[in-house]
């Protein structure tokens, strides 16, 4: 609860970061930020599915991952739990199953290759709308890191142990370590703190 506190905090003052680049508010671009938001919501609410180990599977697994990894406040991990795929690819990992590996990479590799041209394609031509995009995915994705929260479903991990897989936000009185709440909001605080101080030293470099 506490580490997801500080990363509450982080990803708060990424939104804001993130909001800034827009350098003309307008109201059509509430559309393309709505939409980051809504779809970042769809995401976490979506239960988890069990793809066939097949190679097929495990080169689109890598290329979809990979492409949520380059977009703000979505996770590849969380992609692969969700395509019932993350289990899977750790044990190949750690099995040192080079066919799988070498096949998750290719997919990787193309969907990373091939997504970066057209999210460079998108800021060069639609800059405003794209960062409004991009702020929605990270403000949406709040819903993932608020600290407070019931599982709904569970996956395995690599080491056999369940592991929620998909949660659902509470409000921190109807959580179990809701003493910990005075401690939490400071933790938001010094995360989003951070993130500001970086920004002002750094940020115009």
């Amino acid at each position: 609860i506490l580490i997801w506190s500080f990363f509450f905090g982080l990803i708060l003052a990424s939104v804001w970061h993130i909001a800034r680049q827009v350098r003309h508010y307008r109201i059509a671009l509430l559309v393309p930020l709505i939409f980051g938001i809504a779809f970042a919501w769809w995401i976490t609410t979506l239960s988890v599915g069990q793809l066939n180990p097949s190679a097929l599977n495990f080169f689109a697994a890598g290329a979809v991952a990979i492409c949520a990894m380059i977009l703000p406040g979505i996770s590849g991990s969380f992609i692969l739990i969700l395509l019932g795929m993350y289990a899977t690819v750790l044990h190949a990992v750690r099995s040192l199953e080079l066919s799988v590996m070498l096949v998750f990479a290719v997919g990787a590799a193309l969907g990373l290759m091939c997504f970066s041209r057209v999210l460079h394609w998108l800021l060069r031509r639609y800059h405003a709308a794209t960062m409004a995009l991009l702020t929605g995915f990270l403000f949406g994705s709040l819903l993932v890191v608020w600290p407070w929260k019931h599982p709904l479903d569970w996956v395995l991990g690599s080491d056999g142990v369940p592991r929620p897989a998909q949660q659902v936000p509470v409000l921190p009185w109807n959580f179990a370590n809701e003493p910990w709440l005075a401690t939490c909001l400071v933790l938001m605080i010094v995360g989003f703190a951070l993130v500001w101080l970086i920004e002002r030293r750094w940020g115009g470099r």
